[in-house]
């Protein structure tokens, strides 16, 4: 009866339609629906910018541009209208530019390189040394090739494709003289030693 009472005089109650206070979720609702609004307003005013910016920049530099293209246009050479006729190179009285500088030596007759002994077609970095008989009138050596076939040279044989020939056969080697031919063409000797491996 109390309550009826209570209801009566109009006395709020717990489920009353009193104006209702704002909850934490509407404050929430109101505050993102604002910042969601917030960036397209800044785009747009960045866009503003932008296009005023990009207007005030052509205004300053299309002088500047079209008196560029004039001054181009009248310091290229004017067009060609028949294609020009590409150079030509005459090489009569002119040195071969892939030879070398200086030229063989005149006189000096090369052995004609046909008819090689065996010895002569190997290189000599093909070549080893295998026996050496020293205590003996005629010194005499023994090389081998790399199919272990020998051969016996002594002073003077030709040996190798440069020219080269044995010049003197010591007790542990061998020393021989060859031709070979420099950076700026001139011949030149060298000596090439061979020993006997050492056991």
């Amino acid at each position: 009866m109390v309550l009826g009472v209570v209801s009566l005089l109009g006395f709020p109650h717990a489920g009353g339609t009193q104006e209702e206070k704002e909850t934490p979720s509407q404050k929430t609702r109101e505050a993102v629906e604002k910042f969601k609004k917030a960036p397209a307003a800044v785009g747009e005013r960045l866009e503003a910018l932008k296009e005023a910016g990009k207007a005030k920049l052509q205004a300053t530099l299309a002088p500047k541009a079209q008196a560029k293209k004039e001054g181009e246009a009248s310091a290229l050479p004017p067009k060609v209208s028949e294609p020009a006729e590409p150079p030509r190179y005459f090489s009569a009285g002119k040195r071969d530019p892939f030879r070398p500088l200086a030229s063989k030596a005149k006189g000096a007759a090369a052995r004609p390189r046909e008819n090689l002994s065996p010895l002569e077609r190997f290189e000599l970095g093909q070549l080893k040394l295998v026996g050496i008989v020293w205590d003996i009138k005629e010194s005499r050596a023994m090389v081998e090739d790399g199919l272990g076939l020998g051969y016996i040279v002594k002073v003077s044989t030709s040996i190798g494709p440069n020219e080269g020939k044995v010049k003197a056969i010591k007790p542990r080697e061998i020393v021989i003289e060859e031709t070979y031919t420099d950076f700026f063409g001139a011949r030149k000797n060298r000596e090439v030693t061979m020993k006997l491996p050492a056991d």
